[in-house]
């Protein structure tokens, strides 16, 4: 395998930014010789008070990815709930969608086929990789969500993390509203949602699922015991990523 941490200028971001970029190059091991097409490529997003590098040193993702010969890039974006900001000076959403995959697709041997996209993540990254791939779903083949915070309500509470430059004072009805976006323009992504039985925010992903079921379709829902921690998340993304690669 084949491990990058880089740093470059973003436009979007307005800094210079890290991401972390995973490639299962090297595996003479197997018998498996890379042969320089580009790779299918999962996007796989941090939660608040993280970075880029939360997935790589906390679990397993990479065992994981490698089997599929699938490359994982991790960006970070700070406690941006990946929407960007009111004033355009930190623009995490556009970053992601638009200006991170045509740098990587320049540096590395990574596909920008929507066919060869996947977006995931956990808790806010829940969040941000549902709001990505629902807006943009002729970009991505699926999405996933662990322990996402689905509700948008909750992020825009005044004791929440996210700033207050962050979200418009009305968030209801707009791109930001997962439940409005599914109901509006019903996205046919695939898309799994899960969550642990003690998680705080499990009692939103089962309203989230509720809505889901009779809205979505495409959608598959999963819960297990645990709370809102890595051991939930690090069994997960394994069945995630392996659905992820048997969907035709």
């Amino acid at each position: 395998m084949a491990l990058f941490e880089t740093e470059f200028l973003s436009k979007e971001l307005g800094i210079i930014t890290h991401v972390t970029v995973f490639l299962p190059v090297d595996r003479h091991q197997w018998g498996i010789v890379y042969d320089g097409s580009p790779l299918k490529v999962l996007y796989l997003l941090h939660g608040a008070w993280s970075n880029h590098s939360e997935w790589l040193y906390r679990s397993n993702v990479i065992n994981y990815a490698e089997k599929h010969n699938l490359a994982v890039v991790m960006p970070g974006v700070n406690n941006s709930c990946y929407t960007d900001n009111l004033s355009g000076s930190f623009k995490p959403y556009t970053f992601i969608t638009e200006e991170l995959p045509d740098w990587l697709s320049k540096v590395f041997p990574i596909s920008t086929k929507p066919e060869d996209q996947y977006i995931a993540g956990l808790s806010m990254g829940g969040y941000g990789a549902l709001k990505i791939a629902l807006n943009n779903p002729d970009k991505y083949h699926a999405v996933a969500s662990l322990s996402g915070a689905v509700s948008v309500k909750g992020l825009t509470r005044p004791d929440s993390f996210a700033g207050k430059d962050i979200f418009p004072p009305v968030v209801e009805g707009t791109m930001h509203d997962l439940e409005h976006v599914i109901k509006t323009t019903k996205p046919d992504i695939p898309m799994w949602v899960c969550c642990g039985t003690e998680d705080f925010l499990y009692e939103t992903n089962k309203e989230f699922d509720k809505f889901c079921q009779k809205n979505k379709p495409n959608y598959q829902f999963h819960e297990g015991p645990g709370g809102h921690e890595w051991n939930f998340w690090d069994t997960w993304i394994e069945p995630i990523i392996d659905w992820m690669m048997e969907l035709k």
